[in-house]
Formats: structure tokens, C-alpha cells, sequence
């Protein structure tokens, strides 16, 4: 998805620490890898399974059980298993808190079946949202009017919907480009958002100027796998237009929670034309 020009502003943020509202959980996870991988990144997967146990303990299997891959043997071959790093902690993300830290630890490693498996275990800090959410407040749908596989020469809309008006607020991550940020999609300069709504189309119709979110492979990619967040808030919010991983969670943190909701959509960007 193309960034457009006039959101990339730096932000600085300074969050205080974090304190009230903290579990620690103990979590465990392993990954098994063969020759074309890489023991960091097995690892690395490991430790992402190791979060997702923890946030389980605490939250109830619901709150992550999901994880609609986008991860396809093309990609896989392009990219090797960084898609499976940065897909399985995306699948982290959740509406009821987030790991804010860690103790250090020592990846073991065996064999098995063949493979070589990573194994991590180590203790995690979570952080809980604010307050309690409004179970009467959902997101009805989100998705891309060409579905989970877009081609470059896709134009595609998002499709937002609520139960009820909300402020709508997209951030878009693309780990191959920039594995560290996200960037505010909408509203932007070209379209901002005057209202709430319940039915929302992106590009909308308030736009002041034409333009799409087209996707954009990175250079001397085949295909690419990217991911969408959208926060829904019953008031209207100011949000950064560029912001780290860890400063979103602490930007929710801050927020009072029965006034919004989350929901996530992942999807992969190929070469080639629409059908």
C-alpha cells in the first residue's frame, strides 16, 4: 500500500512507564526448522509463540485464536520465514492488552523428527488496557473490496462497518519496507474524516482530491504480505501519523477504553494484473 507523501511527519512520543494493570505470565513455545532457515529466525518465531501463551493464560484462548495466514510457499520463498515472524506476532495484537516486556533468556535447541527445534521460555509482562470494554460497541466488517490477495494494478476500498457511528482510524504496516512503524492511511490530508459514521468507504466520499491506496511491492519483490489495523472510537481521537510498534499499544493504553474498539485484516501483495 502506497504511504502517501504528506503523512510521513516524525512523531515523538513519551509514553511514562507503565505500571497499573501488569501480569506476568510464564510462556512457552518452540518452532521446528529445516536447512533453509535460519536459527535466529526459528527463534525469533519461538519467542512469538512463547508470547502468544502467555497472552492466553491471561486473556482465554479467544482473544488470539485466529491467525489467517498469508503466509503462501511464494512467499515463504521469497522472504523466508520473516513473514511467519511478523505474522504470528500480528496475531498477538488484541483488544484487551499487550506484552510490554520480558526477561532475558536462552533459546535450546534439539532435534526432532529430523528438524532442528527452537524452544524459548521465559516470563512476560502484560499490561491491560484501561478500564473495561463496551460489549455493545463492534466493528461488523473491515476488509479490501479485492480481498486478502491484491495485485499491483488493484485499486482497492476499504470496507469499514459498526454498529453504531464511530470515528474510524486505519494504520497499515508493511514489515518488508518498514518493520518498525505504522503509518495513519485514513483520514489523511487528501480525505479527512468531517463525521462519524457506520458504513465507511475508503478512498470516501468527503475526499478533497482523487487518489488511491494501491499496493506497491518492494523493490525486486514478487510478492509481499501487509497488514491493516483499524481503531474505532466513539469520540473523535488525534492520532499520530507515524508511530512505533510498541508506542501504539501505549497510545491505546492511554485511551479510555469503553470508547473504542480494534480489529486487524492481513493481506498479500502480488505482481501481475487484476483479473
Amino acid at each position: 500500500m502506497n504511504k502517501l507523501p504528506s503523512l510521513l511527519v516524525s512523531l515523538g512520543l513519551i509514553v511514562g512507564d507503565v505500571i497499573a494493570g501488569t501480569v506476568v505470565e510464564e510462556g512457552y513455545g518452540e518452532y521446528r526448522f529445516g536447512l533453509n532457515e535460519t536459527k535466529a529466525n526459528a527463534c525469533a518465531i519461538a519467542l512469538e509463540e512463547a508470547k502468544r501463551a502467555a497472552l492466553r493464560k491471561t486473556f482465554g484462548e479467544i482473544v488470539i485464536q485466529s491467525r489467517d495466514s498469508v503466509c503462501g510457499d511464494s512467499v515463504l520463498s521469497n522472504t523466508g520465514n520473516t513473514c511467519e515472524i511478523y505474522e504470528r506476532g500480528f496475531a498477538s495484537i488484541n483488544t484487551k492488552g499487550f506484552i510490554s516486556s520480558y526477561e532475558p533468556y536462552d533459546p535450546e535447541f534439539a532435534v526432532a523428527q529430523g528438524y532442528e527445534v527452537c524452544r524459548v521460555k521465559t516470563k512476560f509482562t502484560i499490561t491491560k488496557f484501561n478500564g473495561s470494554s463496551d460489549a455493545t460497541f463492534e466493528i461488523l466488517d473491515f476488509k479490501l473490496s479485492s480481498g486478502s490477495l491484491v495485485r499491483e494494478t488493484d485499486k482497492p476500498q476499504l470496507v469499514i462497518k459498526s454498529n453504531r457511528r464511530a470515528y474510524h482510524y486505519v494504520y497499515y504496516w508493511a514489515p518488508d519496507d518498514d518493520p518498525e512503524n505504522y503509518y495513519l492511511l485514513y483520514p489523511n490530508p487528501h480525505d479527512p474524516q468531517n463525521e462519524p459514521s457506520s458504513t465507511l468507504y475508503v478512498p470516501s466520499s468527503n475526499k478533497l482530491v482523487n487518489y488511491t491506496i494501491g499496493p506497491t511491492l518492494p523493490k525486486g519483490k514478487l510478492n509481499s504480505y501487509e497488514f491493516l489495523f483499524l481503531l474505532s472510537s466513539k469520540t473523535r481521537l488525534d492520532p499520530p501519523q507515524i508511530i512505533s510498534k510498541k508506542n501504539y499499544q501505549l497510545w491505546l493504553f492511554d485511551l479510555d477504553r469503553s470508547q473504542w474498539t480494534q480489529q486487524k485484516l492481513n493481506y498479500q501483495v502480488v505482481k501481475g494484473e487484476s483479473l
